[in-house]
C-alpha cells in the first residue's frame, strides 16, 4: 500500500478498494476494538473472508467465519506490517476478511498457515527472524492489526475524482461476485 510515507516507515501487504455505496443495500460497519490488542491472553478470534472454492459457484465464494486463538509470536511487525499471529484456519482467498475478537474488529487477514512453500519471514528492517520463529510463523495466520491499518490510512491521500474512475467498466475477463457490500457491484480483479 503507497502512501506518503517516510523512508523509515514500512510499506504494509495492503491494498484499498474505494467501492460506491448503493443506497438501496445496509452500509456493514465493523465496530473497531478500543483496547490494545494483547496476544498474551489467548483471545479467541474469528477470521473471516471467502475462500477461494475447489468448483467455482455461480453465486461465487460463501462467506466464511473461522475460529482459532490469538497467539502472543510476534513481538515486533515483520515486513507488510504483519503484527497479528493466531490458529484460525485461514484459507487461500480469505485475505482481506476482517478478523474480530468478542464481535469487534482487530485486523485484518493476510497470510494463511502452511503455504505451499516455506519462506523466510523478516522484520520491518528487511533482517531475517530466528529459524524457531520462522518455523512457527508457517504454522498459523498472519493479520495486520486495526491501529497499524488505521495510521497507514492517515498518511494516505485518497484518490482524485479523475482517479477514482479509471477502472470503471473495466473487464478483466473474470467473473462477477456478489459483494459483501451492501448492493454495490465487485469484480475478481
Amino acid at each position: 500500500m503507497p502512501a506518503n510515507q517516510s523512508k523509515h516507515q514500512s510499506e504494509l501487504d495492503l491494498a484499498l478498494l474505494w467501492l460506491p455505496h448503493s443506497s438501496t443495500g445496509p452500509l456493514m460497519v465493523a465496530a473497531l476494538y478500543r483496547k490494545p490488542v494483547d496476544a498474551s491472553s489467548l483471545s479467541v478470534v474469528i477470521a473471516s473472508g471467502y475462500p477461494t472454492p475447489l468448483q467455482m459457484h455461480p453465486d461465487g465464494p460463501p462467506y466464511t467465519e473461522r475460529s482459532g486463538l490469538l497467539v502472543p509470536l510476534l513481538s515486533k511487525p515483520l515486513q507488510g506490517g504483519f503484527n497479528l499471529a493466531y490458529t484460525a484456519a485461514v484459507e487461500k482467498g480469505m485475505s482481506g476478511g476482517a478478523v474480530f475478537v468478542g464481535g469487534e474488529l482487530i485486523g485484518i487477514n493476510g497470510a494463511h498457515a502452511n503455504p505451499l512453500w516455506p519462506g523466510q519471514w523478516k522484520t520491518q528492517q528487511g533482517k531475517a527472524v530466528d529459524k524457531q520463529l520462522n518455523d512457527k510463523l508457517e504454522l498459523v495466520s498472519l493479520g495486520i492489526a486495526w491501529p497499524t491499518i488505521q495510521s497507514a490510512l492517515k498518511a494516505l491521500r485518497p484518490p482524485k475524482a479523475a482517479e477514482q474512475n479509471v477502472l470503471v467498466g473495466l473487464d478483466c475477463g473474470m467473473p462477477r461476485l456478489p459483494s459483501p457490500i451492501g448492493n454495490a457491484s465487485s469484480k475478481v480483479w
